[in-house]
């Protein structure tokens, strides 16, 4: 049943072993369940739960109210899935068979933990007003008419193609997701050249690993996103397609051709741009499925970008369909001067999100001191930059031993109270509440002081920060 859960469905039970894990708990539980739907912000649950009002925080403030019986979750161990959790994920391959879909989805564990009816979520979910019928009606509105699985006349239900198969960088660059790309204004022209033209409208980017290639991609979604492009290419929307998740379940090369064309369906009126990213490391049996996507992209039904490596394009034969279909816009690794203002352009958003200050000397030692290590710049320096932001903050950053106590006493507290509880002991329910009440007390004054501290003066990396990641990254 598992293989049969969408990208995002499996990323929210992973979200939510994160949370229980943050939550102290050892199992995962239907709260920790919703928390993780709440987060994937990009699922179709996460759609029905907005709309209806159901947020992060308001999820977080009823969990509260309603304290989880698992046991307290020992050092270091993975949270596992309590027979309720499991349940949950038997009731959400229930209600894709209800709907006729091939595929488990976000929307369906929404609907799962709806129907198991003694769970917190559920009872949160209830008290929002959210209760089965309405949640179906809600999942059916937002796939859309054909949808609904109780007009036996319509054709079989089509999957939400586009959330479950790709991911719509127009839109995330919209949103903001992507940092700006800077000295690659000359491959993204070119990129967008391509786009424009008539016929062979697409583009493989040929570089070596970590030149930035999927970077332009992105560059170019940003432009097209923020009208920064020609009035021909307003209307271009760019999809990742994640092909193994495009290929699960299916038989033959047909069944992908079918859902090709649902996601050309899907983005109407706007037109496709399929972006596949290293198409060098798929297997035989992604290349084949690949058959039916190059059909449409030779008919002109979508326009399609790509990047490989040179070692790998140089063994393509001539007749390949990526020579034969595509122009070629080959990526040069940026010098070490084009790196240094990479790093500086990109040095605000590391910043803000490290909350560090970071040197001029910190960017150039990223830069000279990382040329030993695999990949090629711009990427490696980056990758060094953002490990040294890490290092620093988490040095920095550690609570301290009296707020770390503090927060183990009122977990342990807390288990105690739900023990006592279940054992209808409620006087020393109560006494404990009253104990939990007065550390959380302590433990806010503790870590308002300590942020306080913390907010005064951020932390600098140096170069000698940079030295010091890197001599582990070359052992």
């Amino acid at each position: 049943m598992w293989q049969r859960f969408t990208e995002r469905a499996r990323k929210v039970i992973l979200l939510g072993q994160e949370e229980a894990q943050r939550m102290g708990s050892a199992c995962v539980d239907s709260e920790h369940l919703l928390l993780g739907l709440v987060r994937e912000q990009e699922g179709v649950a996460a759609q029905v739960l907005d709309k209806m009002g159901v947020t992060l925080e308001k999820v977080q403030a009823e969990i509260e109210k309603h304290p989880s019986t698992s046991p307290p979750e020992p050092p270091s161990a993975e949270p596992k899935l309590t027979p309720r959790t499991k349940r949950i994920l038997e009731l959400s391959a229930d209600e894709a068979r209800r709907m006729k879909h091939n595929y488990i989805g976000t929307e369906h564990l929404l609907l799962g933990l709806i129907r198991e009816k003694d769970g917190v979520a559920a009872r949160i979910l209830h008290s929002s007003g959210l209760t089965l019928e309405k949640a179906r009606q809600e999942v059916v509105d937002y796939l859309g008419p054909q949808q609904s699985p109780k007009a036996p006349s319509a054709p079989p239900p089509r999957p939400p193609t586009l959330d479950a198969f790709g991911r719509d960088l127009t839109r995330l660059a919209l949103e903001g997701a992507f940092d700006a790309v800077v000295g690659r204004e000359a491959e993204m022209q070119r990129v967008l050249e391509i786009l424009s033209r008539r016929h062979k409208r697409n583009a493989l980017l040929v570089g070596k690993v970590g030149v930035g290639k999927t970077a332009i991609v992105r560059g170019v979604a940003s432009l097209i996103a923020h009208k920064q492009v020609p009035d021909g290419l307003l209307d271009v929307r760019i999809v990742h397609l994640d092909v193994p998740t495009l290929m699960f379940g299916v038989r033959d090369w047909s069944e992908v051709d079918q859902r090709v064309r649902q996601l050309l369906q899907e983005t109407k009126p706007y037109r496709l741009v399929v972006f596949l990213d290293d198409v060098h490391g798929f297997g035989m049996r992604e290349l084949s499925a690949l058959h039916a996507l190059f059909v449409h992209v030779a008919h002109g039904n979508l326009s399609c970008l790509a990047t490989t490596t040179p070692d790998s394009y140089e063994r393509m034969g001539e007749e390949s369909v990526l020579r034969r279909l595509f122009q070629v816009v080959w990526v040069a690794e940026p010098t070490v001067e084009e790196s240094l203002t990479i790093l500086r352009n990109l040095r605000p958003r590391y910043e803000e999100f490290h909350n560090v200050v970071i040197s001029d000397e910190a960017l150039t030692a990223a830069v000279e001191q990382s040329q030993p290590l695999p990949s090629a710049l711009p990427e490696k320096a980056i990758n060094v930059l953002d490990a040294a932001c890490a290092r620093l903050k988490l040095q920095v950053t550690q609570p301290p031993k009296e707020i770390s106590d503090l927060r183990y006493q009122i977990e342990r507290i807390k288990a105690e109270k739900e023990i006592a509880i279940n054992s209808d002991e409620f006087d020393r329910a109560a006494e404990l509440r009253d104990q939990q009440l007065m550390l959380e007390r302590q433990l806010a004054q503790k870590e308002d002081e300590w942020r306080d501290a913390l907010s005064n003066e951020r932390p600098t990396v140096t170069a000698e920060t940079v030295t010091q990641v890197v001599a582990e990254l070359v052992r």
